[in-house]
């Protein structure tokens, strides 16, 4: 009976049978490309993933880098903040802030009660003391200390002591920081190697160093200038045009200004400059 209707109805069938072929042919040859296609997707998925893992390898390394030759560079200004400081950590950070010329010829200065403490420059590399200067405010010499290579850090302090005790300086043990001198002179070297080098803020570019009397106004080779840590912000007196205007007003109206820090760097750097001690800038 199927073979009787088979024979009858032969052109039907032979559609049919062609329809069914043509169908699997069809599946068959979407199947191999779909599947060809979720090859090649996990293949670019997967050189994606390696690319990405190799890449950020990559800039693991470049940080390691750059973090162990920071460490390197900043050692000599984290060390003389520290409680074991030697005359020759002061020395090595001295002259790399003069090598680096990130502070004024004459020697960055640090505030210390009401006056201030003048780090003169190493002579040389062979250099195994530091000679400090106490100063007022206008730059004018009070005294004078050095820091011999024989000598710890605590004889060193207690001799400044001694010292400013002389001079009717000395405010009294429960008000006298024996620490700040130098973690003051470490802080003030560290935040200027940052902003020169970009590490933890914006580079940017700060004229040598004179001093910072507070926080973050500064007195500089160029003037009076603001730094930010986060060097997003920058705001410069030049020397020759500190008499131009009433600048307390204009600059402590606006909002982001400390403005006992403001008054404290203008006003040192107005002292120095009616004494004719100014830091030099270089010719032109």
């Amino acid at each position: 009976v199927v073979g009787s209707f088979v024979l009858r109805n032969s052109d039907w069938w032979s559609g049919f049978l062609l329809e069914v072929g043509a169908s699997f042919l069809l599946f068959t040859l979407l199947w191999e490309l779909e599947r060809r296609v979720l090859d090649r997707v996990e293949g670019v998925e997967a050189s994606v993933k390696a690319n990405a893992e190799e890449l950020a390898s990559l800039s693991d390394r470049v940080l390691s880098r750059l973090s162990s030759q920071r460490m390197a560079d900043v050692r000599p200004f984290v060390s003389i903040g520290s409680d074991t400081v030697q005359v020759s950590d002061v020395v090595r950070a001295l002259d790399k802030a003069h090598a680096e010329r990130f502070v004024v010829e004459t020697g960055i200065r640090v505030s210390m009660e009401g006056k201030f403490v003048r780090f003169v420059p190493p002579e040389s590399k062979a250099d195994d003391h530091v000679q400090m200067v106490l100063e007022e405010a206008n730059g004018d010499e009070i005294d004078r200390i050095r820091w011999d290579r024989d000598e710890g850090a605590v004889e060193f302090i207690v001799r400044l002591i001694e010292m400013l005790g002389r001079r009717g300086l000395y405010p009294g043990d429960p008000f006298f920081d024996p620490n700040r001198l130098l973690t003051k002179l470490a802080s003030d070297l560290q935040l200027m190697y940052d902003l020169r080098h970009g590490i933890g803020c914006a580079q940017r570019s700060v004229w040598p160093l004179e001093s910072i009397p507070d926080k973050e106004w500064a007195i500089t080779q160029y003037g009076v200038e603001y730094i930010d840590p986060l060097g997003l912000t920058s705001y410069q007196i030049e020397w020759g045009r500190m008499d131009d205007l009433d600048w307390d007003p204009h600059v402590t109206s606006k909002g982001w200004v400390d403005v006992v820090d403001f008054r404290m760097a203008f006003e040192t750097a107005a002292e120095l400059r009616r004494n004719g001690r100014q830091p030099s800038r270089p010719a032109s």
